[in-house]
């Protein structure tokens, strides 16, 4: 019973795997074609053609060479590669980021968002950056 089990899901697993897609699309090999941050970037998630990134970085360059202020919190279009005016900062480095619905959902060594108390998880609007109240401390 054990192994007729094993092999069902082997064979979905492998039917599954046999018939995914792969998204291919046109990657350009130029680093400064896109937004560039002086520090690392840890945690990036794609949301409705945004892509929200998280880190130890504090400042971000975008297309133009222009530098923008970024305390470990950026956006930056899908698209266009266009940095986005989207900017909560946190009092650390972030290490995680998610959304669900307009929310993004952050984690990482920090105390505050925004100034706002926050210890190491908190979260912000997907669309303006405002802190909201969530707060699990």
């Amino acid at each position: 019973m054990r192994r007729s089990h094993a092999v069902a899901v082997v064979a979905a697993v492998g039917l599954t795997l046999g018939t995914a897609q792969v998204a291919v699309g046109d990657v350009g090999t130029d680093p400064s074609s896109c937004v560039g941050f002086n520090g690392q970037v840890d945690a990036l998630v794609i949301n409705n053609g945004v892509t929200y990134l998280g880190g130890s970085f504090t400042s971000a360059i975008d297309t133009n060479g222009q530098s923008h202020q970024r305390v470990h919190l950026a956006a930056v279009d899908t698209a266009t590669c266009a940095l986005l005016p989207w900017a909560p900062s946190t009092g650390g480095n972030v290490d995680a980021i998610a959304v669900s619905g307009s929310t993004v959902y952050v984690g990482g060594q920090f105390s505050t968002i925004d100034g706002q108390a926050r210890k190491n998880l908190g979260a912000v609007s997907a669309s303006d950056g405002s802190v909201t109240s969530f707060n699990p401390a």
